[in-house]
């Protein structure tokens, strides 16, 4: 049999110390706002295929754009200009006009794509389907429900409806639903 297994009581990317989630006790790092692992991993999930689906925003694409510091969240995408992805490691003017188009054939995101796109612990597809459906239009509608009224949604249950309620009541994600409202993204629900 082989040698005993280290557990690692730290993250790999950032150092804080890794808190045991669920009846699984899943290792999770906890600091959103600070590990760039997460950070980088969150954007990309933002633009792939579940997400906001914007095409050719590839995950090389999207890092060399976090290493220059000109995409930090979700928000800095839709602001992003043809100079700031043209003089990229392979990138040329016409990759970097066709993928500026791409970001902006996407901003008619719609709700329910958006609350995919932000990986919200414990949210799913399925949920944001279901909050559409009861007549939540926007994350602000969503932001000023109680979690016992983000409960009584079908099949969304007491810790989603907390996590959902932390999450958009968090100043971070309140900043960031103005950002990317700012830069004409659509964000409401959309008759889908």
């Amino acid at each position: 049999i082989g040698a005993p297994i280290d557990i690692p009581t730290n993250c790999p990317s950032c150092g804080s110390v890794l808190e045991e989630k669920g009846e699984s006790k899943i290792l999770q790092c906890n600091n959103t706002a600070g590990c760039s692992e997460q950070t980088s991993r969150r954007l990309d999930h933002w633009v792939s295929r579940g997400g906001a689906d914007i095409e050719g925003l590839s995950t090389s694409t999207l890092e060399k754009l976090e290493e220059s510091g000109r995409v930090k969240s979700p928000s800095d995408i839709y602001t992003l200009e043809v100079s700031d992805i043209e003089n990229l490691e392979g990138m040329g003017k016409r990759s970097a006009e066709n993928i500026i188009q791409a970001i902006d054939d996407k901003k008619d995101l719609g709700l329910r794509k958006a609350i995919v796109a932000w990986s919200i612990p414990n949210a799913s597809e399925g949920t944001a389907k279901r909050l559409c459906r009861n007549g939540y239009e926007s994350p602000e509608q969503i932001a000023a429900a109680t979690p016992e009224e983000l409960a009584r949604v079908e099949d969304v249950g007491q810790v989603v409806a907390e996590s959902l309620h932390t999450f958009f009541n968090d100043p971070k994600t309140v900043e960031e639903v103005e950002k990317l409202r700012n830069a004409g993204v659509n964000l409401d629900v959309l008759n889908e």
